[in-house]
């Protein structure tokens, strides 16, 4: 199976902006409260994206928190979301987004098996546009540990029109959006998103980690 990311052209010549990545097999689940795979988490990265992430040298940096604080014993944090994220549909990211796809992932059900990694995640809440995040007890990785999936924000409107399932047709959120999927072909394509935001990273510095 490959995944395509392109930047569309109308020549059918052949398109040296296309990236194809081989994957070694089809995803698991691309949704990601369940995603637990290397190829699912391959997919993932080139569509959805978190508070932070690791950059190609793999110093953990800010993506969609513009920035965070942390209270003295290390069990409440609190992200400020950047205020020109932006769904590929134009909604913009809300701390509300987060707070539903992180419930949605470690609540009651969850069948994920990265669960126990954010288990101590006592409440998780949306304070004024802020979103807030109580631990039972203090760890050091947890800031590394919102770099997974489970961590991405969702959409709670289009989630419970599609009765909690989710979608390969639901928008993205990273430098790639989503454009189709062709099981027939055994391809995934991506188009690149030109957005003032997704061009701005291209500056972006890594972050100190204060765990």
């Amino acid at each position: 199976m490959s995944l395509l990311v392109t930047a569309l052209s109308c020549s059918r010549a052949p398109d040296p902006s296309i990236l194809r990545v081989q994957l070694s097999a089809e995803p698991v689940s691309l949704d990601p409260a369940l995603s637990e795979d290397g190829v699912s988490m391959q997919v993932l990265g080139n569509t959805m994206e978190g508070l932070v992430g690791y950059d190609g040298s793999g110093r953990l940096q800010l993506r969609l928190a513009q920035s965070y604080q942390v209270s003295k014993d290390r069990k409440r944090y609190e992200f400020q979301i950047r205020p020109d994220a932006k769904w590929s549909d134009g909604k913009p990211v809300m701390a509300a987004d987060f707070v539903a796809g992180i419930r949605r992932a470690i609540g009651p059900g969850s069948l994920s098996k990265l669960l126990p990694l954010v288990r101590v995640i006592r409440t998780v809440r949306d304070e004024d546009g802020k979103l807030v995040i109580e631990l039972s007890e203090p760890v050091s990785y947890f800031l590394e540990a919102m770099s997974l999936n489970l961590a991405m924000p969702v959409r709670a409107d289009l989630l419970e029109k599609n009765h909690n399932n989710w979608s390969d047709q639901f928008p993205t959120k990273s430098p790639n959006t989503y454009w189709s999927r062709r099981s027939s072909s055994k391809k995934i394509l991506f188009r690149r998103d030109r957005s003032p935001f997704q061009r701005s990273r291209c500056r972006s510095s890594p972050m100190k980690v204060r765990g």
